[in-house]
Order: structure tokens, then C-alpha cells, then sequence
């Protein structure tokens, strides 16, 4: 922590400390800089500064000026800094930043805190409403005064006063809650974060955005407008810009166009609302297009530019593409099409090999047998214009024979996995492997990658890996194990 040293005297201030335009002194130097004067402006005796040829106390100084952050006229002052004064609310935000003993962050709400053992601790707010427990009537975590009849811990606002009328709508509700019930207190929240978002936006999304939070408020509930609303602005901000830009209102094509067809679905709300009122209508057909379009720039991302992975699949794209419109090619057979060779040349990369192999492509087709019809374009693409030598296999339903090891040797080498304590990244695979011989019996190839993302769950719960066409259920043990050891 920073040492804050004395302006008068230059030595270190460890326990008094007085501020004045942004400079700290110690006791000392107070007593000898500031002296007991009748100030011109307020007529109070005020500890003033002796540079002063007219003395004026720190608060008159200051006395016309806005808060620096809140731009306030009348308030009660919190504070002076050197770059202004600031007031009482605002007065929180320019304390100096202490470290919190439980989490060690260093946030503005962290201060001495009484426990209940009557010891205090540096803690945040977070921290200390930990400790605390929940009053059963108003549902805040507040110290208990008192306990009811079921044992139940009360808050001293609620036990001194049972329940308040709401200012605004003049329901009833535990006094401890504040001086409005819970709803008008959302709506409050929802109507100031609208009025936000509205003076954010131009004419051509404004009423909209306003529109929207009464829609999104009917559609759901008060308490979900109030918490989402500002999640939706930022999208309405990207509409807006885009409006400005065509100087209209953009077409669904425009939209997806200059986003994606998944940030639409990502703000899905927001197209069902703009849909709903005819301001952008949603073209399924479009849709679908740009979404293609969008799994495909996904697909060729996923290897970097300038690799051989990235070199193959955009030959292979530009193939696809110069079939585009002949017989049935279209978008969508095109994204299925370089989506299986994608997966199919991304596991080659568990093998460390530079090259696609039959060996790889032999274990890539046991393991997902219904990817042959789909990955046979790719390798004859890859033979022919690239001068592979890879070959697809004659067809037949992958064999499940058992494994080479006996099951005690297979069961002693899986509690050795299981009470290692640290492994390495290549070690998954393994560990998957040796946990589905010993427990089902079957023999895996050494050309078979299994990573953590094989792992599935059922709806039962159950979890299970699929390989061949077949699941092998597995013990939630297995994926702790995984998890423990960050083996992903």
C-alpha cells in the first residue's frame, strides 16, 4: 500500500491526517499551518489556512461550484478534492481504495467491520453480507435482532416496525425492504435505464427502445425488464448506427448482412419485438442462408492462416463454391460438407501428424462410422488436387472386439490413473481408453482420439461416451477426475 507522506514536514502519516485541495498533513504541521479564524463568508469560527490574506474556511471556497461528478449545485459536501469538491454521495467514490482480508480485492466498499464475536476486520460489502444472515420478512441480510417462533432470524427495521406503505402505490410490505415495495422499486430501475437508452439512441431507434422495455416488461415480468434491458442497448445502438447509416430502417438481409444471423439469435428478443411491430421482418430464407454462411467462416476460422489446415480447407472451399447452383449443391451442402472435413482435419491434430493418413482416417471413421458418406468428396478431393495418397476403407460396421490386456492388469492401471495426482494433456485420451476397457470390455485402437468433449450427459444424468455407432455409459467419477486435474 502506498505510504502517504505529510506536505509540511515531508514524513510518513501513519495515523492522523488532514486534507486540504488534495494535500494530506499531519497533526502536527496542522496545528502550525492552520489556525482558528472567523471566516468572511459564513461568519463561523473555521480552522483556516494562514497563506489566506482573506480568510475563507475550505467549505466557502468551494461554495458555488458543482459536484465534479455528479454536476449537483446544492448538496451537503463529502469532500474537496484537488480537482474540485465532490458531495455526499458521491464523496464514496474518491476514498482511497483499502484490501478486503477475505477476498483480497480492493474495492471502494471495503472498511472496518464489527463481527459478532465483537472483533472488526477490513471486509468489502460483499464479504460482510456473506456473514450475515437473511431476515425471513423483508429478505435482506442484515444483522439479527431478534428470532421468531419458528427460530427464524428478524432484522431490527422489521421487528420495530412490522410493515410500511408503499409511497407509490400504497401496498403494504415488511418495513425492512426500504420505502417502497419491491415492484415500484423495479419499475423505478426499468424507467431510468430506459430513459438511459433513449437519450443513447437516435430518432430512428429511440421509441422503440422505449416500446421494447414496455413490451419485454408484458412479455416476461418487471424484475427480468429491469435487470435485462441494459443487455439489449447495445444491439439497439448497432441498429441505430446502421439505420443512420442507410438513412432508413435496415431490411432483415441488411441486418445479418453487416452482423450475424447468430447475434440475432443472440438477442432474440429484440427480433421477435421488431418483427412483432413490422419494423424488420425476419426472411427465413435469408435466414438460413446467412446462417450456412456464418457455420462456414466458422468452420475455415478454427485453423490459422497460413497453416496447412487452413491452406487445405480453403481449396477445399473454393471447390464447393465453384459448384455452387450445379445439380443440388447449395449453401447448406456445402456447410455439412466442410463441416465433417473440418472435424475430420482437426482430428488429425490429436496425432501430431503434418499430413492427413489412412491410419488417421481409419480411426476417424471407426470412431464416427456415420461420417463416410460425407467425408468421401473431401478425400477424393484431397487425392486429386493435392496428391494424397489416402483411401477410404471398404465399408463394414465397426468391430468391437475385447481388449489386448487382461481385465486385472486393465483394473490396476485405472487405479493408477485414478490416485495420480497431477497428468498431462495427452493423458485423456488414455484415461478415457483404459476406463471403457476395463469397465465394458472392449478394445479401443490406438488410432482412436477420445477427448473430454466425447463426454455426454443424459437426461437421467447418467454420463457416456459415444464411439462406433454405440455408448459407453461411465461413472461420474471418471469426468471428476478430469475436471480435478484440469485435464482439458
Amino acid at each position: 500500500m502506498r505510504t502517504t507522506m505529510c506536505e509540511g514536514c515531508d514524513q510518513a502519516i501513519s495515523t492522523w491526517d488532514y486534507r486540504y485541495h488534495g494535500k494530506h498533513y499531519c497533526r502536527r504541521c496542522y496545528d502550525r499551518l492552520f489556525k482558528l479564524q472567523t471566516c468572511r463568508v459564513c461568519n463561523q469560527q473555521r480552522m483556516i489556512s494562514i497563506d489566506l490574506e482573506v480568510p475563507v474556511c475550505k467549505i466557502c471556497q468551494v461554495k458555488d461550484q458543482p459536484c465534479i461528478r455528479c454536476q449537483k449545485i446544492e448538496y451537503t459536501p463529502g469532500k474537496i478534492t484537488e480537482n474540485g469538491p465532490v458531495c455526499n454521495s458521491c464523496s464514496k467514490y474518491f476514498r482511497e481504495y483499502k484490501t478486503c482480508s477475505k477476498c483480497q480485492s480492493k474495492v471502494y466498499t471495503v472498511s472496518n467491520r464489527t463481527l459478532k464475536d465483537g472483533t472488526s476486520k477490513l471486509l468489502c460489502h460483499s464479504c460482510y453480507h456473506k456473514l450475515l444472515p437473511v431476515c425471513s420478512r423483508c429478505r435482506k441480510q442484515r444483522p439479527a435482532h431478534s428470532y421468531d417462533n419458528d427460530n427464524r432470524p428478524v432484522c431490527k427495521i422489521c421487528f420495530t416496525e412490522e410493515d410500511r406503505e408503499c409511497r407509490q402505490c400504497g401496498k403494504r410490505f415488511p418495513a425492512g425492504a426500504g420505502r417502497i415495495c419491491q415492484e415500484c422499486a423495479q419499475t423505478n430501475t426499468l424507467v431510468r435505464r430506459t430513459a438511459f437508452g433513449r437519450e443513447v439512441l437516435s430518432s430512428y431507434m429511440s421509441e422503440y427502445f422505449s416500446a421494447f422495455s414496455d413490451w419485454l416488461k408484458k412479455r416476461r415480468t418487471v424484475l427480468f425488464a429491469a435487470t435485462h434491458i441494459s443487455r439489449y442497448l447495445p444491439y439497439f445502438v448497432e441498429l441505430d448506427n446502421l439505420s443512420q447509416s442507410l438513412s432508413r430502417h435496415p431490411s432483415y438481409e441488411e441486418v445479418v448482412g453487416s452482423f450475424t444471423v447468430a447475434k440475432t439469435r443472440e438477442f432474440l428478443l429484440v427480433t421477435l419485438f421488431l418483427e412483432e411491430i413490422g419494423v424488420i421482418c425476419v426472411d427465413k430464407r435469408v435466414q438460413e442462408e446467412y446462417a450456412n454462411i456464418d457455420m462456414i467462416e466458422r468452420y475455415l476460422d478454427r485453423f490459422q492462416v497460413g497453416s496447412w489446415q487452413r491452406s487445405i480447407m480453403d481449396a477445399f472451399s473454393g471447390h464447393l463454391h465453384s459448384k455452387l447452383g450445379v445439380r443440388k449443391s447449395s449453401i447448406r451442402s456445402i456447410r455439412l460438407a466442410l463441416g465433417t472435413a473440418a472435424k475430420f482435419v482437426q482430428y488429425c491434430e490429436y496425432f501430431d501428424e503434418q499430413k492427413l493418413t489412412n491410419d488417421v482416417l481409419h480411426g476417424f471413421l471407426w470412431k464416427y462410422p456415420g461420417q463416410r458418406s460425407s467425408i468421401t468428396g473431401f478425400v477424393n478431393f484431397i487425392n486429386k488436387e493435392c496428391s494424397s495418397t489416402v483411401k477410404m476403407p471398404e465399408w463394414k460396421i465397426p468391430e468391437l472386439v475385447g481388449p489386448k490386456e487382461s481385465h486385472m492388469r486393465l483394473k490396476q492401471q485405472l487405479i493408477d490413473k485414478l490416485r495420480e495426482e497431477r497428468r498431462e494433456f495427452t493423458n485423456v485420451s488414455k484415461f478415457f481408453k483404459i476406463s471403457i476397457e476395463c469397465l465394458h470390455g472392449v478394445g479401443m485402437p490406438n488410432n482412436v482420439f477420445i477427448d473430454l468433449e466425447e463426454m455426454k450427459t443424459s437426461k437421467d444424468g447418467t454420463q457416456y461416451v459415444r464411439l462406433a455407432g454405440k455408448k459407453f455409459y461411465l461413472p461420474k467419477e471418471i469426468s471428476d477426475v478430469v475436471y480435478k486435474n484440469k485435464l482439458y
